[in-house]
């Protein structure tokens, strides 16, 4: 009975949404079994519970510039922001003048509080997708500049005003936005591209700037590890890099700059902390 509401199921809704649901239902089964309501878990399917994630197009920073320069002015922002920053489509809508930090020799941060969303034709403003979406999100200091020519030119008075919308400053509605971008994208090759793709950019960029997984996940705004690995790409020449990366470490230690280790596998007394 099982197989046949999962192969039913497959024919309904993508593969993602089918794991989902193959998962609750044991979750929910297992617990029957531990009540005693049912001797055991009728969901033995092997794998029906997780899902293959296709590799994405991601686009390597360069072309995000690319794209940043393609798209009208008044969205520029918007393109590096998404990329180097790694928020949510609606959680970039929903950003208020209020919820960019500016200060003067200090990092931009953005303060992460709202989603925007549309239902039944009305615009929703409502929490992000998770506790874990609750965040504040540093961007590169030269984001600052570029976000501080956006306000003063493309963002309407007061603390309300929205920081991405449309020229009137409604909010941005994301079927007339992937038109834009489209024909962005278009122009540089990356017909497979979608905005979405920028997020998976700005945590791939920020895993290969040395960020750990839980940093990660905290600038993503994701509540499990499962769901930052999918976001995780590795570059072409990503290999090579590391391995130049292992050179310097090699030629340190040859050099007698590498921190000695005890037999408790602490350092040892007197001894040479690197540099690096």
């Amino acid at each position: 009975m099982v197989r046949a509401w999962h192969s039913d199921l497959g024919s309904t809704t993508g593969p993602t949404a089918q794991a989902q649901s193959y998962r609750l239902l044991r979750t929910i089964l297992n617990q029957a079994m531990r009540d005693g309501e049912i001797p055991s878990n009728p969901c033995q399917i092997v794998g029906a519970g997780s899902t293959q994630t296709a590799e994405r197009p991601v686009p390597t920073l360069a072309q995000v510039h690319q794209l940043a320069d393609l798209v009208p002015a008044r969205y520029e922002a918007l393109v590096l922001v998404a990329a180097y920053g790694g928020l949510r489509f609606g959680e970039l809508t929903a950003l208020t003048r209020a919820d960019v930090i500016l200060r003067e020799d200090k990092l931009p941060v953005l303060r992460v509080r709202k989603s925007m969303s549309r239902l039944n034709g009305k615009w929703l403003v409502g929490s992000p997708k998770s506790d874990a979406g609750m965040r504040n999100v540093a961007l590169p200091t030269f984001l600052g500049p570029i976000l501080t020519e956006h306000l003063e030119t493309q963002v309407r008075a007061g603390d309300a005003a929205l920081v991405f919308a449309t020229r009137s400053g409604r909010p941005l509605h994301n079927g007339n936005w992937t038109s834009t971008f489209k024909r962005a994208k278009t122009q540089i090759g990356l017909d497979d591209c979608h905005f979405h793709d920028l997020r998976h950019a700005a945590a791939t960029a920020a895993v290969q700037s040395g960020a750990t997984l839980k940093d990660t996940m905290a600038r993503l705004g994701h509540a499990s590890p499962r769901a930052t690995m999918i976001y995780q790409h590795t570059a072409p020449d990503r290999d090579e890099g590391i391995a130049h990366a292992l050179d310097v470490v090699a030629r340190e230690a040859q050099q007698g700059k590498a921190i000695p280790l005890n037999k408790e596998g602490g350092s040892q007394p007197g001894s040479e902390v690197s540099a690096g």
